[in-house]
């Protein structure tokens, strides 16, 4: 195979490499068609630091900010929109997303102009020491023209918070799905081998 075909060939691989991330989203979240949907792809594992309820789970710095601050509801009053946790590596227990929030400008606590959140329908109790996971599921919401769209995928930092913003756990970056990266193992000593040869 010459190297224009070799170079062919793995850029063809990337572009049919899904996003990675371990919030992936999809759709349009201004007018829906297709419906928004939120992927969480790997699970969010998060240290509890100091004794609450968490009551949002916070993506630190994700949003674009626009204009306003706007909230997306999920689609069909909560059926299939519940958010799958552990604590502790415990039983398996569902908690429902009352609202998707841009958080263009609203400050309290460590809530910050940009960070993105699900605000949970209650509120769970954990304490110092607690492992608080998310695992891997699929939300879909409703629409709104002013709610601002998020980039595609988002690896952290998460963190959770109370009611008020108040800071409960430590914050966690996933590191990416590996397809990129050994993508990019492939592609870049290719590219300098052949600038050498240039």
């Amino acid at each position: 195979m010459t190297n224009k075909y070799t170079l062919a060939a793995l850029i063809g691989l990337a572009t049919i490499l899904p996003l990675k991330g371990s919030m992936v989203i999809s759709g349009d979240f201004q007018y829906g068609t297709p419906q928004p949907t939120v992927q969480i792809t790997q699970k969010i594992d998060v240290t509890i630091l100091t004794t609450g309820a968490f009551r949002t789970l916070i993506f630190d710095n994700w949003m674009i900010s626009e204009y306003m601050n706007a909230s997306l509801v999920n689609a069909n009053n909560y059926v299939n929109q519940m958010v799958i946790y552990q604590i502790n590596n415990g039983p398996a227990l569902s908690i429902a997303i009352e609202l998707f929030r841009d958080n263009i400008n609203y400050t309290t606590g460590a809530l910050n102009p940009g960070d993105g959140y699900f605000y949970f329908n209650t509120a769970i109790n954990v304490v110092v020491g607690d492992l608080l996971s998310f695992k891997p599921t699929t939300l879909r919401f409703t629409p709104d023209p002013s709610f601002t769209t998020p980039p595609a995928t988002f690896n952290g930092p998460f963190f959770v918070t109370t009611v008020n913003g108040t800071r409960l756990s430590s914050s966690t970056t996933n590191v990416p799905e590996p397809g990129y990266a050994l993508l990019s193992a492939l592609v870049l000593p290719y590219l300098l081998l052949r600038r050498r040869r240039l």
